[in-house]
């Protein structure tokens, strides 16, 4: 069951494709920290949190400090995912760099039926340089490059990514609307099968507002992968905080099999920010859990 997880969920492309092509890199699709998972994906107008850019690289451009934060997911069938991510203001805007990893460790090896020679451990790596900035009073942009880097066995292939957003504040306070073009690029072909990225266009709206010591968010995205036969997403995620302190997160997302529901919570202390979401799968998937933990200099 493993091997066949593997297949379908890192990057491996499927053999004998007519088109001589597939969509590899899929944990791209959930290399977010906890915040974001628990909103279910949906903040790409969210101008809150430069942790956001890994849904819109135009949220650094309200970065205003140093921030240091470190991401363990436990995913589905032993998929663990690690990723390390800061952010820095400079010339005008903020930069960020991240480093990202998945594993699945102890796939067995066969050639033909019967007990395994051995197993092997797959590997998926990323690191990413992205920046963000102010070019208006109402106007944000970003982008993300990324070089991207697997092996499974003996195989390997590399590759380049690239994410372009922007983000609208519109006059009516709390507001504001985006638009972003993710994981446009290309992977090295894996023995001999040229590998895409799953490429996805959103646009989405953030509302925030603020009653009697409790801060509310809503967010919505509404998405669609570019690839052939490439499915439509909308993804809804609202939060509460109090005083600056308990967040409690939900989320619902479509365009997806086996998962719908997310959740999360967040605790603010000081300097430190520590998050968490939980997402559900169904038929006997099991569940994903997610540890965010963020220092704000």
């Amino acid at each position: 069951m493993k091997s066949l997880i593997v297949l379908s969920i890192l990057l491996i492309p499927a053999c004998g494709l007519a088109q001589g092509t597939s969509v590899g890199e899929a944990s791209l699709k959930f290399l977010f920290p906890a915040r974001v998972l628990g909103l279910a994906e949906a903040t790409v107008a969210d101008t809150s949190n430069v942790g956001t850019s890994f849904a819109n690289p135009a949220c650094l451009a309200f970065g205003n400090s140093l921030e240091v934060s470190f991401s363990q997911m436990q995913w589905i069938q032993d998929i663990q995912s690690q990723i390390l991510n800061s952010s820095l203001p400079i010339w005008g805007g903020t930069a960020a760099f991240t480093i990202s990893s998945t594993n699945v460790a102890d796939i067995p090896v066969r050639e033909v039926p019967g007990p395994p020679l051995g197993s092997f451990t797959a590997h998926s790596t990323s690191f990413q340089l992205g920046y963000g900035i102010n070019v208006s009073s109402v106007v944000s942009v970003g982008a993300t490059a990324k070089y991207l880097y697997d092996k499974l066995y003996t195989d390997e292939a590399s590759g380049y990514g690239l994410d372009l957003g922007m983000i609208y504040r519109v006059p009516f306070k709390g507001l504001s609307l985006a638009a972003v073009l993710t994981n446009l690029g290309r992977m090295s072909a894996f023995r001999s099968q040229s590998t895409d990225l799953p490429t996805k266009v959103d646009v989405g709206a953030d509302y925030s507002f603020s009653v009697v010591g409790l801060d509310f968010v809503g967010a919505l995205a509404v998405g669609k992968e570019t690839m052939s036969g490439g499915t439509n997403q909308v993804r809804i995620g609202a939060e509460a905080t109090y005083d600056n302190l308990l967040s409690v997160r939900a989320g619902y997302q479509t365009g997806y099999d086996v998962r719908g529901l997310t959740a999360g919570l967040g605790i603010h202390y000081s300097l430190i920010q520590l998050d968490y979401a939980y997402i559900p799968f169904s038929q006997g998937f099991g569940d994903a859990n997610v540890i965010t933990i963020g220092v704000k200099f």
